[in-house]
């Protein structure tokens, strides 16, 4: 294994490891806390149930910013390693125009994964975890763009009755998408030289 890419598979371990330790750490604060708030609801500390749905509130909420800020941050991370792959056959075909500077990450998904594709022959969606980085994206979007909302046009899965539904996210979840994010990761760069 080349150097470049062993420090190229090191750095995404130690991202993913950080994501996963940040995950870990408030799914123990969060299991804390829901602990403690079964024993006080046991107890019959709260007086009716939304006084105890709105004790529930904040750890949960906590929970949930955390999923996705940890899907946001694979999500970054996938692309910029698909980018630093575009990288250096994107900036040859540069070279040859006189327009304005534009960089790899520049492009669309679409374009940069045609890029890749095309110049380290491979395709992309029949990499391990490609499903799940694709599934990632979509969910991650969805909450950037629409509140977690379904595009009925795009996030469609042929399991999927409710086409103006939600995405939900749990911790099972999660963690597919991150173990197969990493797997999508690794084999690209198998296929692919970093530059």
């Amino acid at each position: 294994m080349p150097r470049d890419e062993m420090g190229t598979l090191i750095s995404i371990d130690i991202e993913f490891d950080e994501v996963k330790s940040f995950l870990k750490r408030v799914y123990r604060s969060v299991d804390f806390e829901y602990e403690n708030l079964i024993s006080r609801s046991q107890a019959g500390e709260f007086k009716d149930p939304d006084e105890e749905a709105n004790a529930f509130f904040t750890p949960r909420t906590a929970e949930n910013l955390a999923m996705r800020a940890a899907l946001n941050e694979i999500n970054s991370l996938v692309e910029w390693e698909l980018s630093a792959l575009g990288a250096g056959p994107f900036s040859k075909a540069q070279l040859t125009k006189k327009n304005k500077l534009r960089f790899a990450w520049d492009l669309k998904r679409e374009d940069l994964q045609k890029l890749i594709e095309s110049h380290y022959g491979i395709k992309l969606d029949d990499l391990p975890g490609s499903k799940e980085v694709e599934k990632l994206r979509r969910t991650i979007n969805s909450f950037k763009h629409r509140k977690g909302f379904k595009d009925p046009r795009k996030d469609r899965d042929a399991d999927d009755k409710n086409i103006f539904g939600q995405y939900e996210l749990d911790r099972a979840t999660v963690s597919n998408y991150l173990d197969g994010a990493r797997k999508f990761l690794r084999a690209l760069y198998a296929q692919c030289k970093p530059n």
